[in-house]
């Protein structure tokens, strides 16, 4: 019978019609977002221009990259890796700026209340999708520990300054931040999701709770 009734006739060119036809609808539905670059006002970048002849700016980009390697170093080797890596001679760092900015960073990393964050079970530059109330919700995610009971999401800020609490924390972040949680939840509905921001300018990790996040759920 062929495709009587169904419009699945060929046409002149041996194309059936419902190969010309709109594929019909329902996942259109679903707005994608991404957490990461969600609209409204974030705080001013740190310029690379300035009065400190783009030291801050440098600065900010020289701790996520040490954040981002140092945690799959061995500790005994990470203060050799730092030290090492800030070296490089495009740095240009003189001695006492190298080892406060390893100072700061390995002060982060060993710090006993987070560092289970970055020791060897958590992964960085995870990316993570999934649907929340009819969107699709795309991102990665700077670090990611997923343990039996809980799952912890960490993103960093840099060329920025920190907020002096966390409440204080623009609301940008605050629906970036609570978007990753909402997703996690779902992916791992088991578990207790937290989230934190790391401010490369200290740096300091600043734990975001769930009543800050709350309000601003996707």
């Amino acid at each position: 019978k062929g495709g009587e009734g169904t419009g699945a006739t060929p046409d002149a060119d041996g194309v059936p019609d419902w190969a010309r036809s709109p594929a019909p609808g329902g996942a259109s539905r679903l707005a994608d977002l991404r957490p990461s670059s969600m609209a409204g006002d974030a705080p001013a970048i740190r310029s690379p221009i300035g009065a400190d002849q783009g030291r801050g700016f440098q600065r900010g980009r020289i701790v996520h990259s040490l954040l981002q390697f140092l945690p799959d170093v061995a500790i005994s080797d990470r203060l050799a890796a730092c030290r090492h890596y800030l070296s490089q001679k495009n740095f240009n760092l003189d001695p006492a700026t190298r080892e406060a900015l390893a100072d700061e960073v390995l002060a982060v990393l060993q710090a006993g209340e987070f560092a289970p964050l970055f020791g060897s079970n958590s992964r960085a530059e995870v990316p993570i999708v999934g649907e929340i109330n009819g969107r699709v919700i795309s991102g990665q995610v700077d670090r990611l520990l997923v343990t039996k009971t809980s799952v912890f999401v960490i993103d960093y800020k840099t060329q920025r300054t920190p907020p002096a609490t966390p409440s204080a924390t623009p609301e940008i972040y605050l629906r970036q931040m609570a978007a990753y949680v909402a997703l996690l939840e779902k992916i791992y509905p088991e578990r207790r999701v937290a989230a934190a921001l790391l401010w490369t300018d200290g740096p300091n990790l600043v734990p975001l709770k769930e009543e800050l996040l709350r309000p601003y759920a996707p």
